[in-house]
């Protein structure tokens, strides 16, 4: 109830002990308090008169103590017992109605607070078998009047029969007050359930619409760079090709996978954004212009494709070392970079800049593409939109996720643009200081694989493994494939390799598992081993890391990625 601020006295009284978390226990607690206030004053004031007009002390010691007793409920809401408190009330209630009917007999009727005796559990209670008591309790109270009002075991107060009238219209309005009071507590709870049921079917149509846009954009976004694929492929497998379109094939493959894995990417993160299931960031010391140069490195054979070069600069007021959470940046620059390719005009240039001061720094992707107008500026960071109807600019994902990992981390991304002067996104993050978390991580893509370096790789797709193998050749490695767990363990043993790739999940065994049997092993537990997963989920990464694994890569892998992590691996085992 919401009572004028004149009464604050009265709000106190009727919200003792309605301070919890759950906001449908405060309501029931409140509840509780407003019918135990209501009916013990109506049992103090009505008491009182009727003794004054009957004169018999049978009327006023039970209405007292009766308002004494609702005076208890108060104070057990105010001691935090609540389920106590609201039995009590009801029995109470229940003892009350059987006191008055047997001392007032038939010049009442208090079968008709039946509704109020049955209606109060309902409100007071959410537990099934304790509104079934309260209710035969009820039962039991109106079959305990009926049978004294044909046995008259306990005989009626005499009453003046000049006020029985009176006696018998005070006590009907006084019931039908409180059968009232219940309906219109019936009727809130019903308005207000109708009210959230009705928000919640808004929510749902918001939410079964978005649905609908997500999979329709992405669906129709996957088509695009998967059907050059298929085509291409057909092409190349019934021969009907010439050498010299061979280089554009090879780059439209390369391209629509790039642009395919771009799309699963920035789903699966805007599930986990919109999901709320995003993990707190990890500090971790990084040099800052390694990490540049390594992370930029990736994206030169795409930006190659559309004869696109990417610069990189680092402010000399920018410290060697900054602490921030390598993954999450890399997420938003790739995001960054690839919207800058995508907008280029060929034989561009994409300037990635980096700066720092008041206690920020900042992550700056300029392009000298297209630009956008107002409008666009200020939608671009919007879900699925985008500045362009062609599938060709993927689906719209790509900003609208840098910038919630951007808020994430601390900081923001703005958009200035000019049309036909291009875009710059400027991300703007706070500067911990670098005494925090843990040691510098290492160049790793600086690093070269030690010449000749034995690498087992466990993985039962034939085609991955094989492709995998030939890239690893190619860089100085010496490879072997294993199509099983088995064979894997067995070949470990046999000519114990400087490192393990494994797929997480094996024809014969699960690769943790298999992870585990390595590290049990004493004369294999300290080859280090990458796990190599269709799975992109922190969970199984970090399950991996507690359990003995040296890295994790997520399918499809990038081959500078794996040559990233091979390095750092190999340089920390000491090879």
């Amino acid at each position: 109830m919401h009572l004028p601020a004149k009464f604050p006295a009265l709000a106190k009284l009727l919200g003792t002990g309605a301070d919890t978390n759950n906001k449908d226990l405060n309501k029931r607690i409140r509840t509780t308090n407003v019918v135990s206030v209501v009916t013990g004053s109506l049992s103090f004031f009505i008491g009182i008169f009727l003794y004054i007009l009957s004169k018999s002390e049978l009327i006023l010691y039970p209405a007292l103590i009766e308002t004494a007793l609702f005076g208890a409920v108060i104070l057990l809401n105010f001691l935090r017992q609540y389920f106590l408190a609201a039995l009590l009330s009801h029995f109470i209630q229940c003892m009350a109605t059987l006191c008055f009917g047997i001392l007032l007999g038939k010049i009442i009727d208090a079968q008709l607070m039946a509704v109020f005796l049955v209606g109060t559990p309902l409100l007071l209670f959410r537990e099934k078998n304790i509104r079934i008591v309260c209710i035969l309790l009820t039962c039991l109270t109106m079959f305990l009047l009926e049978v004294n009002n044909y046995t008259y075991f306990v005989e009626p107060v005499a009453i003046n029969t000049d006020l029985h009238v009176l006696f018998r219209s005070l006590s009907i309005a006084t019931i039908l007050f409180l059968n009232g009071m219940v309906l219109f507590y019936y009727e809130r709870n019903s308005r207000s359930l109708v009210l959230q049921l009705q928000q919640t079917n808004r929510d749902l149509e918001q939410v079964s619409a978005s649905k609908s846009v997500y999979v329709r954009e992405t669906t129709h976004e996957l088509r695009a760079p998967l059907n050059a694929i298929h085509g291409i492929s057909q092409f190349l497998y019934e021969g009907k090709y010439s050498p010299a379109d061979l280089p554009k094939y090879h780059r439209g493959i390369y391209h629509s996978s790039h642009m395919a894995l771009e799309i699963i990417n920035n789903v699966m993160e805007l599930a986990k954004i919109e999901s709320g299931n995003v993990h707190e960031p990890t500090l971790k010391k990084i040099n800052i212009r390694n990490w540049l140069a390594d992370t930029t490195a990736i994206f030169s054979q795409h930006a190659a494709l559309k004869q696109v070069s990417v610069v990189t600069t680092v402010g000399d007021e920018v410290p060697e070392i900054l602490v921030f959470d390598p993954i999450r940046v890399m997420q938003i620059l790739n995001n960054l970079i690839t919207n800058a390719i995508k907008f280029s005009f060929p034989k561009g240039q994409i300037f990635v800049d980096i700066g720092s001061g008041d206690g920020q720094w900042t992550l700056a992707v300029r392009d000298q593409g297209v630009g956008m107008n107002e409008d666009q500026v200020r939608r671009i960071f919007d879900a699925f939109y985008s500045t362009r109807p062609s599938n060709e600019y993927g689906t719209g994902l790509g900003l609208h996720i840098a910038q919630n990992l951007a808020i994430l981390l601390g900081g923001n991304i703005v958009a200035d643009s000019e049309p036909g002067k291009g875009t710059v996104f400027t991300t703007t993050l706070p500067l911990p200081a670098t005494t925090a978390p843990e040691k510098e991580e290492l160049p790793a893509a600086r690093l070269p694989i030690p010449p000749g370096a034995s690498v087992i790789i466990i993985d039962d797709d034939r085609m991955s493994a094989e492709l995998l193998a030939k890239y690893l050749g190619s860089i100085g490695a010496k490879t072997t494939v294993c199509l099983t767990g088995g064979e894997g363990f067995e070949r470990a043993s046999e000519s114990k390799p400087d490192l393990i790739l494994m797929d997480m999940d094996l024809p014969d065994t699960r690769g943790l598992v298999l992870l585990e049997k390595f590290k049990r092993d004493a004369q294999l537990k300290r080859i280090p081993v990458i796990i190599i997963s269709g799975s992109v989920f922190k969970e199984d990464q970090d399950e991996a890391a507690r359990r003995g694994a040296a890295g994790f890569l997520a399918k499809p892998v990038l081959f500078p990625k794996v040559q990233a992590m091979i390095s750092q691996v190999l340089h920390v085992a000491g090879h």
